[in-house]
């Protein structure tokens, strides 16, 4: 199955294996645990590489504490109730959630495609073909309707003829499970690291948080700094309201705002928002 194929299921595996370690893997691992599947997650590598190893260390033993996880397994064969991987074989369906490959085969004859199969295009969204534009997950990079459509509309104008170059810009990302998981950070480059101050605070009690503080479970932030410059690095958020939170905060990290701006920022209480916090604390 993939992730389109689960959506019309008329019964709840008892068993479910996914494949795959990415976002799609990890929020239908946590739906299908929260049917009573028994869940696995089988990955080639490791699960979410893309968070910070604390907001990492977070979902795995406080939100998908029920699924069982195996990491660094490669898939050998795949059967109508099993999979079968190097360290054994595990029974129940099987949900491929390793990525799509790009639809591109209907335009392969007329314009150039990179190695991975993705629609080759300059900055200005361009193919080889000049008449022909493309954008969005076709063309690779960064996989996300949001940006898709600002790609879009980039390559609208230019075709239109008001010509502008996509400028790449800090994007921010989400995981849903029971409480929300957001991330953000600038490009990585060699220096990336250096100058860096990481501060991270428990999660705030306030709206869908409160009854979570007898449990110590109302999630987690944490910010990395460059202390030269006084940017924002990086940020993470584990919280009822990080979504809406860490997009503000992208915007803002976009406009090149330091940790001062911050000094006359006014919250609404209560609120679950630790950004602020950290921010007027560093």
């Amino acid at each position: 199955m993939t992730s389109s194929d689960v959506l019309s299921l008329e019964e709840i595996p008892s068993k479910l294996n996914i494949v795959g370690g990415g976002i799609i893997a990890t929020e239908l691992s946590n739906i299908f645990s929260s049917f009573g599947s028994e869940v696995k997650i089988i990955a080639r590598s490791e699960i979410l590489k893309d968070l910070e190893p604390e907001i990492k260390f977070y979902v795995v033993n406080k939100l998908i504490d029920e699924v069982d996880i195996h990491e660094n397994t490669n898939v050998l064969e795949i059967t109508e109730n099993s999979i079968i991987t190097d360290k054994g074989e595990f029974e129940g369906k099987t949900l491929i959630a390793t990525g799509r490959v790009p639809n591109s085969e209907i335009v392969a004859d007329i314009v150039d495609l990179n190695e991975d199969g993705t629609i080759k295009v300059n900055e200005f969204f361009q193919t080889s073909n000049p008449n022909i534009y493309a954008a969005g997950d076709v063309t690779g990079g960064i996989i996300l309707t949001p940006y898709a459509r600002k790609e879009g509309i980039s390559a609208a104008r230019n075709m239109a003829g008001y010509l502008n170059k996509f400028e790449d810009i800090i994007v921010p990302q989400s995981l849903t499970l029971d409480l929300d998981v957001s991330f953000t950070q600038k490009a990585e480059k060699a220096d990336d690291r250096e100058n860096v101050e990481d501060v991270i605070i428990p999660g705030l009690g306030g709206p869908h948080a409160f009854w979570r503080i007898l449990r110590g479970e109302t999630g987690l932030t944490k910010i990395s700094l460059n202390t030269e410059t006084e940017e924002i690095v990086r940020a993470s958020q584990i919280s009822p309201s990080s979504i809406d939170d860490t997009a503000y905060l992208a915007f803002l990290m976009n406009m090149g705002i330091t940790k001062e701006d911050f000094d006359d920022f006014l919250e609404v209480h209560p609120s679950t928002d630790a950004y602020y916090k950290i921010l007027k604390i560093m």
